[in-house]
């Protein structure tokens, strides 16, 4: 809140939806860039079955992500 307060003393009302916008758009990114190193890994280490691998990471990151946004 003191950074949106910051920015909005000085930039207006326009900065706090600028904010908003700019965290969304960065923690987006974040947990696409975590899921796709998450399952590069996966492959390297398992690389005999890649696929399986592959998609076992994905299912086990998204019911991570689900439940982490979820669970308090």
């Amino acid at each position: 809140m003191m950074t949106i307060s910051a920015y909005s003393n000085v930039l207006g009302d326009f900065a706090k939806y600028f904010l908003v916008i700019a965290v969304l758009c960065f923690a987006f990114a974040t947990v696409i860039c975590w899921a796709h190193y998450g399952i590069e890994c996966a492959t390297y280490m398992f690389s005999k079955k890649k696929k399986s691998a592959a998609r076992i990471y994905a299912a086990a990151f998204c019911l991570a992500a689900f439940l982490g946004a979820v669970v308090a």
